[in-house]
């Protein structure tokens, strides 16, 4: 089990974050003074339902979306503060995991073109290296060397969410933004994949943001769970205790609409 997020420095601390949407009258306040810290080699899972505002968190959090107030701090940093230009130095140290790993790759490219974009941000100095460092990532998450000529097309939804694992890791992160990533998944797939970023966390000694809409699912991976529902983070605890004894009555509806829970 991976440490808990109060047991060590915080690499990520997020504090009164606000994002909005819209100008105007149309303003929307989708996530509002959101706050949560992440230890090293830690995961906290963030929990809610469509809309609950989770997924713009992490998206904030990788200057996907400019968040309107709060800070970001990264390993003491403020990212929220940075100029564009300043970010760059940090998009190899914290990457993201999406939801559709079909979505999320070229078609036109094969496997081996994909993770070599990546490698162009992580190892741009080390192209002679490139073939043995490709090979060693596809090892890492499961999959033989041999699939780097193959197109996305070609691959399981399991085998592709690997190969947008091993895209993330080209680059050497220590901060991994997991967007719903086994939610597309069946079961017993879910099951190998939470597995192998639970590996990856003990061997790389990886953090994790881990968003997802299923308590079932968090509980096998995160230490500390925070529930978001309409924008705010309505209960947080450790994934234990909330299991044990939820305070807030949307903790509890998510907690009942675990199948044969109790």
């Amino acid at each position: 089990m991976p440490q808990s997020p109060s047991a060590a420095a915080p690499l990520l601390e997020v504090e009164g974050l606000r994002v909005v949407f819209g100008r105007g009258k149309d303003l929307v306040e989708a996530v509002r003074n959101v706050g949560f810290k992440v230890g090293r080699n830690a995961t906290l899972g963030l929990v809610g339902e469509s809309g609950s505002g989770k997924t713009t968190v992490g998206r904030a959090i990788i200057r996907l979306l400019r968040p309107a107030a709060g800070s970001i701090r990264f390993d003491g940093t403020d990212l929220a503060a940075l100029p564009d230009s300043g970010f760059q130095a940090y998009r190899k140290r914290i990457q993201m995991i999406f939801q559709d790993p079909y979505s999320s790759l070229d078609p036109r490219l094969s496997i081996r073109g994909t993770l070599k974009e990546a490698l162009e941000l992580g190892h741009p100095g080390k192209r002679g290296e490139w073939e043995g460092i490709l090979e060693e990532k596809m090892k890492l998450v499961g999959l033989a060397p041999e699939y780097l000529s193959r197109y996305p097309h070609e691959f399981s939804g399991g085998q592709r969410q690997r190969i947008g694992i091993a895209r993330a890791l080209c680059v050497e992160p220590e901060f991994l933004i997991c967007d719903e990533p086994v939610s597309s998944l069946d079961v017993s797939i879910q099951a190998q994949i939470l597995n192998l970023l639970m590996d990856l966390q003990d061997r790389l000694g990886l953090a994790y943001l881990f968003i997802s809409h299923d308590l079932r699912v968090v509980k096998h991976i995160a230490s500390q769970v925070a529930v978001m529902q309409r924008g705010e983070i309505v209960e947080m605890k450790e994934t234990e205790e909330l299991y044990r004894s939820p305070e807030h009555a949307y903790t509890r509806t998510l907690l009942d609409a675990i199948p044969g829970r109790g």
